[in-house]
């Protein structure tokens, strides 16, 4: 037992080489285990090589100075082997958690570098035990142009997932293959090869479905579309039902596998995918809370869901509710097809049937109702007439009650729709899954024909942003969504409750309100507090506008949550580019008089506290200017024809980014820079326009 636990010490281990050493030796466990032995002769004789090839560059790899960020740099502009080789080596050693945020900066570095190999192996290796990050991998990969590397990267994570093996390319990778064959067994048993392929070719036909959805919708008659949306969902929630049939029985498979198959990955971040233990699983979908956006060019879906964490799902049998023995056979008669294609195939005619179903229901009920009005209207035709116009004027009463109701108070007109959890809440009360701590809801949007490539980049922009703001202990406020790109031309965008489009907003309150006059009635008993939400999203909103060049800021695209803050959403023109490539919004950022009387004007102690916020922000982004920038080189070279990249050279973009930062002047000068940015956006005239122009062109509110 003391031995087993000596070994777990250095496999738990997650320093560097040398700590490796000494922990090692520390433990006095070389003689004990030839293996630890081999690894430790091993590591130090590679450890020698390397020190002596890099030789005063090895000591500042292995300082405290360097991280992931300075990683990712090095990655990028280095083409040696022997410096790639170290940098994998150290990421495998001390930043594997932290290099989760750049899996679309690796996806590149193997797209565009000569010397990739080390960086495939890496993110093969982290295929082999954690699903979620084979599946968004795997998304990002495929949706880069062709070329004969993605082919065959897309080929490698399909083997990797088959043979259930690691490559052997690292020094501290080989420690991984070369434990005691004991724990090996258990990985191995942990992911059964045969489960682990189907489910992850499951989730591939799954969200294809989503996106074939959409396009389908496209050619529905628009009244139709929920009906065939939700029918969709109904027949996804079997196939979800006959997954969990399927492996009922299993109890030879460990659970961290059979979990997975008891719903679907809804891979978004949530800022973890060490393992997949802690995913959410879609467990149902919600019909009735899911729904069709019209728009001109395509048609983009609401989707909500019920979701566990996957470690939940170890005691399934005691939480659930389940399934009667005739539901359960139902299903199974239902769904006796040979693939996930044959069920995929068989959706749309189930549907049709059910389509023709109701439809002769709903016609003989309208003749039985027809017959029942002409018997009626036999008796007494000028009685029946008056009741059909006593009928219509009660309907016009009652419009127009509704008009009235614009005229309440925002607290009665429920701007932003029931509370999200109180709709949860509700939600669980009547589901199988009520018996989960982890439940809740999630919602999301699907797009189909609609590159979201360009929004991810922005989206992963803004959240380092934040991640700074926060290491830093600043109070600027940033509300990154999560973005996921299912291929060139789809992807799910995460929804946000309870928040709407100020457009939307100024089209509900009365028409002689602005924004001061919504946010003090609306949060008039804790309007402070709703004020310094305003004044901190702001002044997020407006410094990451100002560096990223964000353009096409109308009242569309900015929200308000249930707490006050401002949200901006749909970044389709970054780092320079904008609609008509006219660049008529030239202010720094939007800062309206709507704005600043809610800040209670330019004189007051909230308007200073936004300047301050935007002052620290500044000093803080600037000391991080070297880790956006070689975001934007590397997406650059991967990325080419991105809509901010298209035509352009990257010394022209990464120069217009730098300028803003301002770099020649000291600390003290960013008070009046502040000041001078303030001054060129309060209520900026070109802003002003761009909010007319917008309304007059797409009746979007100024």
């Amino acid at each position: 037992m003391e031995k087993d636990n000596k070994i777990e010490d250095v496999k738990n281990n997650k320093n560097n080489e040398k700590n490796l050493f000494q922990l090692i030796k520390k433990k006095d466990i070389l003689n004990d285990n030839p293996i630890i032995k081999g690894l430790y002769n091993n590591i130090k004789i590679e450890t020698k090589k390397n020190k002596e090839n890099l030789g005063s560059l090895y000591n500042l790899l292995h300082s405290d100075y360097f991280n992931i960020d300075i990683s990712m740099e090095y990655l990028n502009e280095k083409n040696n082997q022997g410096i790639i080789d170290e940098i994998v080596n150290l990421i495998y050693t001390k930043y594997v958690n932290d290099s989760f945020f750049y899996i679309p900066e690796f996806c590149s570095l193997i797209y565009y570098k000569d010397y990739y190999f080390p960086i495939k192996n890496y993110l093969l290796d982290c295929c082999v035990d954690k699903i979620k990050f084979s599946i968004l991998v795997y998304w990002i990969i495929s949706s880069k142009p062709n070329d004969q590397k993605i082919d065959d990267m897309l080929l490698s994570i399909e083997m990797t997932l088959v043979n259930n093996q690691r490559s052997t390319s690292s020094l501290f990778n080989s420690y991984l293959l070369n434990k005691n064959q004991s724990e090996y067994d258990i990985l191995q048993s942990s992911f059964n090869k045969e489960l682990k392929v189907n489910y992850f070719n499951y989730l591939i036909h799954f969200y294809q479905n989503i996106k074939n959805v959409c396009e389908t919708l496209k050619s529905i008659e628009k009244q139709e579309r929920n009906f065939y949306l939700r029918n969709k969902l109904k027949q996804f929630n079997k196939m979800i039902k006959l997954n969990q049939l399927k492996v009922k029985d299993k109890k030879e498979v460990e659970n961290s596998m059979i979990n997975l198959y008891h719903g679907i990955i809804l891979p978004f971040n949530d800022h973890e995918i060490v393992n997949d233990l802690n995913c959410n699983l879609i467990v149902k979908f919600i019909p009735e809370l899911s729904f069709c956006f019209n728009t001109k060019a395509r048609v983009p879906i609401k989707i909500t869901c019920e979701c566990i964490r996957v470690y939940e799902c170890d005691n399934l049998e005691n939480k659930i509710i389940e399934l009667n023995e005739i539901e359960e056979y139902e299903i199974k008669k239902s769904l006796t097809f040979n693939s996930i294609d044959d069920f995929f195939n068989n959706i749309d005619n189930e549907i049709k049937n059910i389509k023709v179903e109701e439809q002769q229901k709903k016609n003989e009920k309208e003749i039985l109702s027809i017959l029942n009005e002409i018997k009626k209207s036999n008796k007494n035709p000028k009685k029946e007439k008056q009741k059909i116009i006593q009928f219509n004027k009660q309907n016009n009463i009652k419009k127009n009650e509704n008009k009235q109701l614009i005229k309440f108070t925002p607290e009665i007109i429920k701007i932003f729709g029931e509370k999200w959890s109180d709709i949860t809440e509700k939600q669980k009360k009547e589901s199988s899954h009520k018996n989960f701590e982890t439940y809740t809801l999630k919602t999301f949007i699907a797009k189909a024909n609609d590159d979201l490539r360009q929004e991810l980049l922005a989206i992963q922009l803004i959240r380092k942003f934040d991640m700074i703001f926060k290491k830093a202990e600043i109070n600027l406020k940033l509300f990154p969504y999560e973005i996921l790109v299912t291929s060139k031309n789809s992807g799910l965008i995460e929804f946000l409750p309870n928040t709407i489009s100020i457009d939307s907003l100024k089209k509900k309150i009365p028409i002689d309100w602005n924004l001061n006059t919504f946010y003090r009635s609306f949060y008039s008993n804790n309007f402070e507090e709703a004020q310094k939400n305003f004044c901190e999203s702001l002044a997020g909103y407006s410094l990451i506008t100002y560096l990223l060049d964000i353009k096409d800021r109308h009242n569309g695209n900015i929200m308000i949550d249930i707490n006050g803050n401002i949200i901006h959403i749909d970044f389709g023109f970054i780092l320079g580019i904008s609609p008509g490539n006219l660049n008529f919004e030239n202010s720094p950022f939007k800062l309206t008089n709507e704005y600043i009387e809610i800040l209670d004007g330019k004189n007051s102690a909230m308007f200073q506290y936004f300047k301050s916020l935007l002052f620290k922000g500044f000093i803080e982004i600037k000391k991080n200017y070297n880790c956006f920038s070689q975001i934007i080189q590397i997406m650059y070279k991967g990325e080419p024809n991105l809509p901010c990249f298209i035509g352009r050279k990257i010394d022209d973009i990464i120069n217009n980014f730098k300028s803003r930062f301002h770099f020649n002047k000291c600390d003290l000068d960013y008070y009046d820079l502040v000041d001078n940015l303030i001054y060129y956006s309060i209520n900026n005239w070109r802003t002003v326009q761009y909010d007319n122009f917008q309304k007059l062109t797409n009746n979007i509110s100024p």
